[in-house]
């Protein structure tokens, strides 16, 4: 092989290039997922936004600025759990009406929670 040939075939596969959406996206999330590590951790009196954006290995500032308060950052996140529960929900309550729709809606709830813990 020429010296050419050797270079070119030890080099990295070019990186994956992302939009600034998709980083915004994947920061969010990492963000959510770093929230709940430190309300579990610490309770919720004690996470900053501070603490989770550098967790998450963003400046310290990023989560104040995404979310503009503590506050917006909680409701962010009961967004999410809604959206989550819902789309749970709706795959147990599928054609199911009365009794049965309370009973396979506690079903959903125990398998939630069970599912949730057990991450």
């Amino acid at each position: 092989m020429d010296d050419v040939t050797e270079q070119v075939s030890v080099m990295p596969p070019p990186a994956q290039v992302t939009t600034q959406a998709e980083r915004s996206a994947l920061s969010d999330q990492r963000m959510f997922e770093v929230a709940i590590e430190l309300v579990n951790e610490r309770g919720t009196a004690k996470t900053t936004l501070k603490d989770i954006g550098e967790r998450a290995g963003y400046s310290r500032g990023l989560a104040s600025y995404r979310f503009g308060s503590k506050d917006g950052l909680w409701m962010e996140l009961f967004a999410r759990f809604d959206d989550i529960w819902k789309a749970h929900l709706s795959q147990y309550l599928a054609g199911q009406s009365g009794l049965a729709a309370l009973r396979a809606a506690m079903q959903a709830q125990r398998d939630i929670f069970t599912r949730e813990s057990a991450k």
